[in-house]
């Protein structure tokens, strides 16, 4: 079994329905992440992945181009003297009439005119369906960066409320310094177990072999916490740990007040808010209807584009006596410039599928950088973890917490008060500049300033 098949099985062992849904809902699994499945132009993001890596092959290039291929075909197949009873010129005029008469090579040349036609009226509605559609997977798109921005601020918040609301052990011999001590480093850790673990139910393996070493790499993972994890809702398995682990402290006395159990509590249902389903296929997916029309209309409107540019350019290819890349640098220009209008629709189509999953942290790319803000949110906790580690020395001024500081191993000074803020150089400098003081009272002021000092020191 590999892999996947692990991820889609429950703990009784059955087939989870969610796993065997996600391919009859526009999405597959593929080596343990969830990716958009496009319902046609299938294959064109494989072509574009190879390009980009330097891939290149005959096959690559012939899946890319399959549009213009197909025009250059018609052309060179309708081009001949059997399309063209009456002679040259090939057409001679655009408005044609397939009933007058006599005709003139009327078979290509109201085909041509019919061609255009069509092409003419799919491409306006194109134009607009299209558009709508990459609106909305750019806006999607956006909103799955946002909701993971309201994730790490959630984690921020609440880390510092785990680490502002538990004591802080100071003295090593209280009786319960090493239990405190290691209810606050687990619960610490348990925050940012929860976090790593919401952005890899995003990622689509959150129950993958492989997100569980990478816990155990981040040493997030102690003991037998993946198998006591509730399997497709383990980051909520965590929140619920961090508030029974708060009742406990509760009812221990060392969370001291029910507003503080209350504030706790509420950092972690926002988190649980916030970090639920990055993806949250349910409401944000682009229904598969949608898509499907789209992807008929493009494809529609590239195939129509392909057969009317086929016939037209069979008839300079006729005129040319078949030499129409030889003589004739318009007709380069028209190829060329062709090509990349299909790569453009294809593009823009096969967009939704690149920006579906901003969590797969693919290079080159616009996802979200989870490995470099994963690891200041940890830095942040472990940080302060270490309370007296990142404790200023302005931390306590009043002299009924002296006993607090020297427990903290740190020197009680009193505050200095707002007019000691100015040094003596500085204000002697003022008093030096100030034209509008006079010698005797200037003289005064220093000998103030001296007794001042002496005072002090």
């Amino acid at each position: 079994m590999n892999e996947d098949e692990e991820s889609a099985i429950d703990p009784k062992g059955s087939k989870s329905k969610d796993a065997s849904s996600l391919k009859q809902g526009g999405i597959k699994k593929q080596n343990s992440t969830i990716v958009y499945e496009a319902t046609s132009l299938r294959g064109t993001e494989h072509i574009i992945k190879q390009a980009r890596h330097g891939g290149w092959n005959c096959w690559t290039f012939a899946g890319l181009f399959k549009y213009i291929f197909l025009s250059v075909a018609i052309q060179i197949a309708v081009g001949q003297d059997y399309a063209f009873p009456d002679g040259k010129p090939a057409c001679k005029t655009k408005e044609f009439s397939y009933f007058e008469s006599p005709g003139h090579n009327k078979c290509v040349c109201h085909l041509v005119v019919i061609l255009e036609e069509n092409y003419l009226a799919l491409r306006t509605l194109v134009a607009f369906v299209l558009g709508g559609f990459v609106t909305h997977a750019v806006m999607l798109w956006r909103t799955r960066r946002t909701n993971y921005c309201q994730v790490c601020g959630a984690s921020r918040s609440l880390i510092l409320q785990i680490s502002s609301i538990l004591p802080i052990p100071s003295d090593p011999n209280n009786k319960d310094y090493e239990e405190i001590k290691r209810e606050r480093e687990t619960m610490e850790r348990w925050a940012l177990l929860g976090y790593e673990l919401s952005v890899l139910k995003g990622k689509g393996v959150i129950d993958s072999q492989s997100g569980k070493i990478h816990l155990e790499e981040l040493g997030l993972l102690v003991g037998d916490e993946w198998d006591k994890m509730v399997a497709g809702d383990r980051h909520t398995t965590v929140w619920y740990w961090i508030q029974q682990k708060a009742m406990h402290l509760a009812d221990q006395g060392i969370i001291k007040s029910e507003h503080r159990l209350q504030l706790l509590c509420q950092a972690v249902r926002v988190m649980r808010d916030r970090a639920n389903d990055l993806m949250s296929c349910t409401d944000r997916d682009i229904p598969n209807g949608y898509s499907f029309v789209v992807g008929f209309l493009i494809n529609l409107n590239l195939i129509s584009r392909s057969l009317f540019k086929g016939v037209q350019w069979s008839t300079w290819f006729f005129e040319s006596s078949g030499k129409v890349y030889l003589t004739s640098p318009a007709m380069w220009t028209d190829l060329i410039l062709n090509a990349a209008i299909f790569i453009s629709y294809i593009m823009l189509y096969e967009i939704a599928m690149t920006l579906y999953n901003p969590f797969m942290e693919r290079p080159e790319t616009d996802d979200v950088p989870h490995k470099a803000i994963s690891a200041g949110i940890r830095n942040l906790g472990n940080s302060l973890g270490e309370g007296k580690d990142t404790r200023p020395s302005t931390m306590f001024w009043m002299k009924s917490q002296a006993d607090e500081y020297k427990r903290l191993g740190l020197r009680h000074r009193p505050q200095e008060t707002r007019n000691s803020l100015l040094s003596h150089s500085a204000l002697n400098e003022v008093l030096q500049l100030d034209t509008n003081v006079t010698a005797a009272p200037r003289m005064r002021v220093l000998e103030g300033l001296k007794a001042w000092k002496s005072t002090r020191t």
